[in-house]
């Protein structure tokens, strides 16, 4: 007798074969985190601009356009520089002198891996537990003057 094709039990056996090697291997080539951090940090990204934004109207119309000057909000002193939020931490945002920065405008998960670094110019956001976290962050340049406005740049390369 001449055999032409495969029994139903080899092809049941091939079949349970790829699909043992699809569920092991597909996690290595379909890298969800790195997409989530991306758009964690996306996410930070307009939150911050936003805050930004509403910084400086706030500041433009209480005329608050000097290169160091602060504002109020729900009882807390925020610095600005230029009309725009100053990036250094000063201290609690109990008084003018002890002024809160950008990064108390927004609100972050405790849980989010995010951290803030004002201790040089750019401040960043960092994504800490990204694979190459200096390549997965958010920069935030405060106003040089009244005619050099705040900058946020993105390096999301390494999320």
């Amino acid at each position: 007798m001449e055999k032409n094709g495969f029994t139903l039990i080899e092809l049941v056996v091939v079949i349970i074969i790829l699909g043992i090697l699809a569920v092991t291997a597909a996690p290595r080539f379909i890298d969800l985190g790195s997409d989530a951090r991306k758009s964690v940090m996306q996410s930070l990204q307009g939150s911050l601009s936003d805050a930004v934004k509403m910084s400086h109207a706030k500041a433009l119309i209480s005329n608050k356009m000097d290169s160091s000057d602060s504002f109020i909000i729900s009882g807390k002193h925020y610095g600005l520089r230029y009309g725009y939020p100053d990036f250094v931490i000063y201290g609690d945002g109990s008084t003018s002198d002890k002024a809160l920065a950008v990064n108390s405008l927004i609100e972050l998960d405790s849980d989010a891996d995010i951290t803030y670094d004002d201790s040089y110019s750019p401040a960043v956001f960092e994504y800490s537990s990204a694979p190459t976290p200096e390549r997965c962050r958010v920069k935030y340049f405060r106003a040089a003057s009244l005619t050099s406005p705040a900058v946020i740049e993105t390096d999301f390369s390494g999320c």
